[in-house]
C-alpha cells in the first residue's frame, strides 16, 4: 500500500538545506484571460493521484501559449514555491501558463511526489495520470501550443519531472530538473533512499533502456532535458547528475562526451547534441551549491526569484535559463 509514512527518510532525502541582452517571448500576439492570477481549479474524469491542481494566468496570454507544468520538493506547498523560484513572474514577462500539481499529506507525510512508487511511475496511473488530467485540463480552457509543453521541479518534484518525460514523452517538449534522480532509479523506498546517495549505478544503456520503458513502443521524439545540480548537496549527491546524463543522453542516441563545454555565471554548463545537431541535454555543475533551487534576485533580465527555505542565491536564476534552452526566450 502506497500511502504509508515515510517521514525519516524523506525529511532526510529531500528536506532542503538550507545586466543583459533584450530578450522576447518567442510569440507576440496577446490576448486578455477572463480569470487572471494564482488559482485552484478542479479538473479532469478522475484524480487516481489524489493530487491538488493550482494554476498561474498572466495577464496578457500568448494565442498559442507555452504550457510549463511546475513540481514542488517535500515539505513544499505551491503558493510558496510559485514565488521564489521566480515563475509568476517569468509567466507575466513571457506570456506562458502554468500548472501547479501540489502533493497532499494524505498520500505522503511530507509532501513528496510519490516518484519511487511502481503505480505512480507508471504511464496512466496513479499521481503521474492525474497531472496528466491536469495538462487536459489546461488544454481544453486555453489555447494552448502543444509542441510547448514542458515540465520542471525540485528534488522529489525533479524525480518526478523525469518520470512525466519518461512516460509521457508524446506530449512535452521538454523539461528541467533541479537535484533529482534518474528515472526508475528506486522502485521502493529503500531503493529511494540509496538513490538519493548515489548508490544506484547503471551503465547509459541500462539507464536508457529503463527511460524507453515508460512508454514501451514509442518511436516519437524524446524531450530535451536541462539539469542543475548543486556539488556540495547532502540530500541527493552529484553522483547522480552523471547517471542522469547518462540515461538522457543514451535515450537520444548520442554520446557522453559533450558537444560544448563553457561556464555560465562561473559554473560548469556541459550541453549535448543529437546526429542532428540538436541540443537535447544540458548540465549545469553548481560549485558549492547545496539542496536548493538555484536564483538570482534582482531586476536584471536575466534575475529573478526570491530568498526562501527552499531556494538559494546562486547568482544563477535556473528558471530564466530553462526558458531559453526551450526557446521559450530568444536573443
Amino acid at each position: 500500500m502506497k500511502k504509508i509514512v515515510f517521514f525519516l527518510l524523506f525529511l532526510s532525502f529531500f528536506h532542503l538545506s538550507c545586466k543583459k541582452n533584450s530578450d522576447e517571448p518567442v510569440s507576440t500576439p496577446y490576448t486578455t484571460p477572463s480569470q487572471t492570477g494564482f488559482s485552484q481549479v478542479s479538473f479532469g474524469p478522475s484524480n487516481p493521484g489524489n493530487l491538488t491542481m493550482y494554476r498561474y494566468v498572466p495577464s496578457s496570454l500568448s494565442l498559442s501559449a507555452p504550457l510549463i507544468v511546475v513540481l514542488h520538493g517535500c515539505t513544499q506547498v505551491v503558493s510558496d514555491f510559485s514565488q521564489e523560484t521566480g515563475w509568476n513572474t517569468l509567466a507575466e514577462k513571457y506570456h506562458f501558463l502554468i500548472l501547479y500539481p501540489e502533493q497532499k499529506a494524505q498520500n505522503n507525510d511530507n509532501l513528496c511526489f510519490n516518484w519511487f512508487i511502481p503505480e505512480d511511475q507508471t504511464r496512466n496511473s496513479g499521481e503521474a495520470l492525474s497531472i496528466k488530467y491536469m495538462i487536459d485540463e489546461m488544454k481544453s480552457s486555453y489555447q494552448i501550443d502543444s509542441a510547448k509543453v514542458f515540465v520542471t521541479g525540485l528534488s522529489a518534484g525533479g524525480a518526478m519531472t523525469l518520470v512525466m518525460l519518461s512516460l509521457y514523452p508524446d506530449i512535452f517538449a521538454g523539461g528541467m530538473q533541479v537535484a533529482g534522480v534518474p528515472f526508475k532509479s528506486a522502485t521502493n523506498v529503500n531503493d529511494a533512499y540509496n538513490a538519493r546517495n548515489g548508490l544506484v549505478d547503471k551503465t547509459a544503456a541500462e539507464w536508457g533502456v529503463l527511460a524507453k520503458s515508460g512508454y514501451p513502443g514509442y518511436t516519437g521524439s524524446y524531450p530535451v532535458l536541462s539539469v542543475f545540480h548543486g556539488d556540495q548537496d547532502s540530500t541527493v549527491v552529484i553522483k547522480n547528475l552523471t547517471e542522469i546524463s547518462e540515461q538522457w543522453t543514451a535515450l537520444h542516441n548520442t554520446d557522453l562526451t559533450a558537444d560544448l563545454s563553457d561556464t555560465v555565471k562561473g559554473f560548469n554548463h556541459a550541453v549535448y547534441k543529437n546526429s542532428q545537431g540538436k541540443a537535447v541535454l544540458e548540465t549545469y555543475r553548481l560549485t558549492g551549491f547545496g539542496h536548493a533551487y538555484p536564483i538570482d534576485p534582482g531586476t536584471g533580465e536575466d534575475q529573478g526569484g526570491a530568498i526562501g527555505l527552499y531556494t538559494q542565491d546562486a547568482n544563477l536564476f535556473a528558471s530564466y535559463y530553462a526558458l531559453k534552452f526551450w526557446g521559450i526566450i530568444t536573443n
